[in-house]
């Protein structure tokens, strides 16, 4: 299934099971945090004193949390394609993953850091939000 890939992805900005990260994983969490500061305009030590405060990514991205959420749903859309490119994943996988992005980054960025069950956002066929 595209559970590994999917808690791969999530667990990019701190929230998720800690697991040891490899170069691709590393990549991604570097792309993420990117997307991050640059959405917020804040720089990585502002980033790390909010999660180390408890604040999800919604609080510290306020009116800008929308802009925040479609900015992580197109990378997160990108590594889903390039994960097909890669061979991780078929299309049907892709289109499935696809189909909860949305759901699963918001989920993500309204989260607080070490709040339980946050890793397990990767559930396919979980509610949607409907917009």
């Amino acid at each position: 299934g595209t559970g590994p890939q999917i808690h791969r992805l999530i667990r990019l900005c701190g929230h998720g099971p800690d697991g040891g990260m490899g170069p691709e994983d590393a990549a991604q969490q570097a792309a993420e945090q990117a997307a991050i500061l640059s959405v917020l305009g804040i720089d990585a030590t502002a980033l790390q004193a909010a999660k180390t405060a408890g604040k999800s990514l919604a609080t510290l991205a306020g009116a800008k949390t929308q802009a925040l959420i479609n900015a992580l749903v197109a990378l997160e859309n990108k590594e889903i394609d390039a994960a097909v490119t890669a061979g991780k994943l078929t299309a049907a996988q892709a289109v499935t993953a696809k189909a909860n992005t949305v759901a699963r980054v918001t989920a993500h960025v309204n989260a607080t850091p070490g709040q339980p069950g946050v890793g397990g956002m990767g559930g396919m066929g979980g509610r949607g939000h409907g917009r």
